[in-house]
């Protein structure tokens, strides 16, 4: 079996008190398909964390964005059957337009911006919201 350890970075991105999410389209993977998920995705060779985190943000949703901060707990999951180990490295962030205009890829199915409450409710991609949690906590005020 072939094992593959990846390095996955994404962004907690927040503005007006809600977080940009975006529903995973994998219907090949029952156990993540229709799942609320940060954007973001894999680290690639000879590519920083830093590039990697702007590249995936601009394919994914279209926008660029601000690092605020690093989120200071590193999410890790390993799948035995599939011989996959994702290491996930997140980011707080904000868009750097007030207005936004967000255009999917073909990974997701829909966005939507979701208040920390409003989050509790969604079935969750692995990891969004231990990332999320911890988001929350770093105690970043958000810019006017």
């Amino acid at each position: 079996m072939r094992r593959l350890t990846q390095v996955v970075v994404v962004a907690a991105i927040k503005q007006n008190g809600k977080y940009l999410l975006t529903k995973r389209d994998d219907p090949k993977n029952k156990l993540v398909h229709n799942t609320w998920q940060m954007p973001g995705g894999g680290l690639e060779f000879e590519e920083t964390v830093i590039q990697c985190l702007h590249r995936e943000i601009m394919e994914e949703v279209g926008i660029k964005i601000r690092i605020k901060a690093l989120i200071p707990r590193i999410h890790e999951r390993i799948f035995k059957k599939s011989g996959w180990h994702g290491v996930a490295i997140g980011f707080l962030c904000e868009p750097t337009e007030k207005r936004p205009k967000i255009t999917i890829n073909n990974e997701a199915s829909d966005f939507n911006w979701f208040s920390f409450e409003e989050l509790k409710k969604l079935k969750l991609h692995y990891g969004t919201r231990a990332l999320i949690d911890y988001a929350e906590k770093i105690g970043v005020e958000e810019r006017t």
